[in-house]
């Protein structure tokens, strides 16, 4: 993420967005040590450090250390992902691509590793750029990845009633390796994607320039002769850009809000109030020595020991300490508490809850906590999809190649009096004894292949216990005048 403005003009939109992306960058990314760094950016100095000059820098970035920034946002971002690819994706795809999906990114990544990086990106920024580029003749196509301030410029027009992207502009911009001098460079370049204009059709281009080169492009009647020019032939031009992002919601270009802005917000308010907090413990802790009636010049050449003493003739001279008093620590204590409770609660966290929750209330709770990581899912796996399509279609594949996220991200594991209340459900005619097997298999308490399988091992545990049962039938065995509580146990 660079954090410099670009000189190149921008989406209006782009520009808005810019600085929220810098501070969940630096809040997240960059953690404690970009904040601190950002130095006033974050932690104004207090009025008497603005007041005391070059002592109060001083004094300020001592005010600065002792605080403590919390990354909420981080903890969040691991915990959704932890619930998102807790379980791997579906991919269904021809055997004879497999090496294609293992190593589908310009960096060798597989598509499973794909998807991890477009979900983190979402969950931080809210975008993603995917750009599908061709390769040499006999080489499978790969994904190159672009940060959300990499996507500077674009334009959509509207064919046949549906937008179609026109162009966009990408920065690739970055420290190059100079062999000669052995040293690192920075290169500004940019990437256009557009469709140029022939007599009778569109085609598909990409080419290189520097700002200056890109103030003066003909976007529609590009300079073919241009040396980082290529238009797309494999084996036959496209008239679309393969070129597509992964938002929050949506695959379109329009920029979204991004999930963790008011998370980002709270880590800072927690740290300015860390800061206060350990300010007042501070003050507290250290006693100021005074002394009244005692000579000016005569103090110049005195030395104060906590193992000695000072003497003055002077009836009305005074020795004694000051400190700050201890009102409102508790207050700025709770203030502190509150804010972090308030930032554990605000992101895509499952928490755990006290309590006994019945299965159906714990599904639900989940399910709404859970709502934006499976609008996340289902928007990357809408532009992997994409991708893939384009893919088969420049490899001349007939075959479907479809990717389908894990969505199931509920880790809390259900009791088994969850399991004997949907049993009684099955016993009373609510549901099938097949749902219950299916329920079971997919909460880790079947481990039968087949329904059939596990009949057979209900009815052996049964006949073993005194029960049996036939059918959707459930019967007590003579003898076995169990009561309610006897069941719950």
């Amino acid at each position: 993420m660079d954090q410099e403005k670009k000189t190149i003009s921008c989406q209006p939109s782009y520009d808005r967005m810019l600085p929220i992306w810098t501070q969940l960058y630096i809040t997240t990314e960059l953690g404690q040590t970009g904040v601190k760094n950002a130095g006033e950016t974050y932690l104004p100095k207090t009025e008497g450090q603005v007041e005391d000059g070059n002592d109060g820098t001083v004094r300020y970035d001592a005010y600065k250390k002792r605080a403590t920034y919390y990354n909420f946002c981080s903890k969040t971002i691991k915990k959704a992902m932890g619930l998102m690819h807790s379980k791997t994706g579906v991919i269904q795809l021809p055997e004879k691509l497999d090496k294609w999906i293992e190593s589908i990114t310009i960096d060798g990544e597989d598509i499973y590793s794909l998807s991890r990086d477009i979900n983190s990106q979402q969950l931080l920024y809210g975008r993603i750029g995917l750009l599908l580029d061709y390769s040499e003749k006999g080489q499978f196509p790969h994904v190159v990845k672009y940060s959300a301030d990499s996507i500077l410029v674009w334009n959509e027009i509207v064919v046949n009633g549906s937008k179609k992207l026109q162009f966009v502009l990408l920065d690739e911009s970055g420290d190059v390796f100079n062999s000669e001098s052995k040293t690192f460079e920075k290169k500004d370049q940019f990437r256009l994607l557009a469709l140029g204009r022939g007599e009778i059709f569109e085609y598909y281009y990409s080419v290189l320039l520097d700002e200056r080169t890109w103030i003066t492009w003909d976007i529609d009647s590009p300079d073919q002769s241009h040396e980082e020019f290529r238009i797309f032939k494999n084996p036959k031009t496209i008239d679309y850009i393969p070129f597509t992002v992964a938002n929050i919601k949506t695959t379109t270009m329009e920029i979204e809000k991004p999930l963790l802005v008011e998370l980002s917000d709270l880590s800072l308010s927690a740290y300015r109030a860390d800061a206060e907090y350990r300010q007042g413990l501070y003050l507290q802790a250290f006693a100021l020595l005074f002394l009244i009636g005692f000579s000016t010049k005569k103090m110049e050449n005195t030395k104060v020991r906590s193992d000695g003493f000072i003497h003055s003739d002077n009836k009305d001279a005074k020795v004694g300490y000051a400190n700050a008093s201890a009102d409102g620590l508790g207050e700025m204590r709770l203030s502190l508490e509150a804010l972090k409770r308030e930032s554990e609660g605000n992101g895509i966290v499952i928490s755990d809850k006290e309590g006994v929750e019945s299965g159906k209330a714990l599904t639900t709770r989940i399910t709404l906590q859970t709502s934006d990581l499976r609008e996340l899912a289902l928007t990357s796996a809408e532009a992997i999809n994409k991708l893939l399509k384009w893919g088969l279609e420049w490899m001349g594949s007939p075959n479907i190649c479809k990717y389908t996220p894990n969505l199931d991200f509920n880790q809390e594991k259900l009791s088994p009096r969850d399991y004997l209340d949907l049993w009684n459900v099955a016993v009373g005619g609510g549901i099938s004894l097949k749902n219950v097997y299916r329920w079971a298999l997919r909460n880790d308490m079947a481990i039968e292949d087949t329904y059939e399988d596990w009949l057979v091992d209900i009815q052996e545990s049964l006949s073993i216990l005194g029960f049996s049962f036939g059918g959707a039938e459930y019967d007590k065995g003579e003898g076995n005048e169990a009561d309610d509580n006897s069941n719950e146990e």
